[in-house]
């Protein structure tokens, strides 16, 4: 409906085959308010319909009755249980123009106005206190003269909420300046949230730069009066904190770059954001080891060699070996000394890690043997290859000294 806010008077017309009846209806629109602490307003302007909305006439009656006057109504529709107050102004162009304003709650209950009437409406029934109340006690008739609270041409009042619903304002005229045949007026509403509370809510969370699907987000929010808790992450819809839906939807996040922002506002209109920007890796270091190979038969002193494959390995502790006497950290090549420990089968437990909290583990499994007859060797492979090259030695010293024997022999012969 594109109708200013008010009240309107109009017909249904109702028509038969030989006859039409006309039925008269009045019908009110609302004021859909902004958000809260935001102002809310109705625009004045020029009328000369009778009853028009956004304007004011001044009919009246010589008795002075106080229902004498112009009146005009409007509504404004409260659905945040969280308002509990109204701050509104009135203001118009003549100064001359005098105005009564009463603001009604969902009940019917007058619960403001802007010329409230003192000790009179306790003991004689005044409305407010611009009326001199009747002149004798059979006639409705008095005398009104103007109360301004504000100034001269604008009026000002407060009013307490307690319950959502529709609240009224009633606009009269007892005076009126008669410069002109109505007189616009504008109304200008906030409704807000008065609370005994200074500091705004605070919101604890830190998020890693690389976490995996399994990292659970935990916001604690400290603060009185939480009216709204949500959360937006990559952008979609806002959602209400809670630790179970958060989780899920962090599960279900793809790898790679995602943003998440978290909002909370108080009721009496603090607003506190953070937002951080985080890696989703689900893919856990892949350890690769160079030497020695399984199930080797080792002695002496072994080198081990390994590499890890990881484009984001944790700043600290990122590769892990455990022998038997010592661990290692974050050293890809390391000497163990199997003469300090006894002879058998040993597992040497490989930890990577990396920034998102994803491990991966490896086992070394050796077969450590001192004894005086076996040769202090790396590994079987490398063993091998020195007996070998042991062998071919002996063998090219036994053909150089044979030959020099035969030599001498040819010589004596000679």
């Amino acid at each position: 409906m594109d109708q200013s806010p008010g009240l309107y008077q109009a017909f249904v017309k109702f028509e038969g085959r030989s006859h039409a009846v006309n039925v008269p209806v009045s019908y009110a629109v609302l004021k859909k308010l902004q958000p809260k602490d935001l102002p809310t307003v109705i625009q004045g302007q020029q009328g000369d319909t009778l009853y028009g909305n956004g304007y004011i006439g001044g009919g009246f009656d010589m008795s002075n009755r106080y229902n004498a006057g112009d009146w005009r109504q409007y509504y404004f529709d409260v659905t945040d249980k969280t308002i509990n107050s109204i701050a509104m102004t009135l203001s118009w162009k003549d100064p001359d123009t005098n105005l009564s304003v009463f603001v009604i709650d969902p009940q019917g209950k007058i619960i403001q106005t802007n010329n409230p009437p003192g000790v009179m409406g306790q003991f004689q029934g005044w409305p407010t206190s611009d009326w001199l109340g009747p002149s004798t006690s059979f006639s409705e008739g008095g005398g009104f003269y103007p109360v301004k609270n504000k100034d001269t041409t604008s009026t000002a009042l407060y009013a307490s909420v307690n319950q959502t619903g529709v609240y009224s304002v009633l606009i009269h005229a007892p005076l009126f300046g008669g410069r002109s045949i109505s007189e616009p007026v504008t109304i200008t509403t906030k409704f807000s949230t008065l609370l005994p509370i200074e500091s705004q809510p605070q919101l604890i969370v830190d998020i890693p730069l690389f976490i995996n699907s399994n990292y659970t987000m935990n916001p604690k929010i400290i603060g009185q009066g939480i009216e709204d808790a949500k959360y937006y992450l990559d952008g979609t819809e806002p959602k209400t904190i809670n630790q179970t839906g958060l989780a899920k939807d962090v599960k279900s996040l793809s790898e790679g770059e995602h943003d998440i922002q978290f909002t909370i506002t108080d009721t009496v209109g603090h607003d506190v954001s953070k937002e951080f920007k985080f890696v989703i890796d689900n893919t856990t270091p892949q350890i690769i080891v160079k030497s020695p190979k399984n199930n080797s038969q080792v002695s002496g002193i072994v080198d081990i060699d390994l590499d890890v494959n990881e484009l984001n390995p944790a700043q600290k502790d990122w590769l892990t070996v455990q022998t038997p006497k010592q661990i290692f950290h974050d050293v890809k090549n390391i000497q163990f000394d199997t003469t300090s420990i006894t002879n058998g089968n040993y597992t040497i437990p490989v930890t990577a890690k990396d920034r998102a909290g994803n491990t991966g583990i490896a086992d070394i499994v050796l077969n450590v043997d001192n004894s005086p007859n076996v040769m202090s060797n790396s590994t079987g492979s490398d063993q091998n290859l020195i007996i070998f090259e042991i062998l071919v030695g002996i063998g090219i010293v036994s053909t150089i000294t044979i030959f020099t024997l035969k030599r001498l022999k040819i010589s004596k012969r000679g």
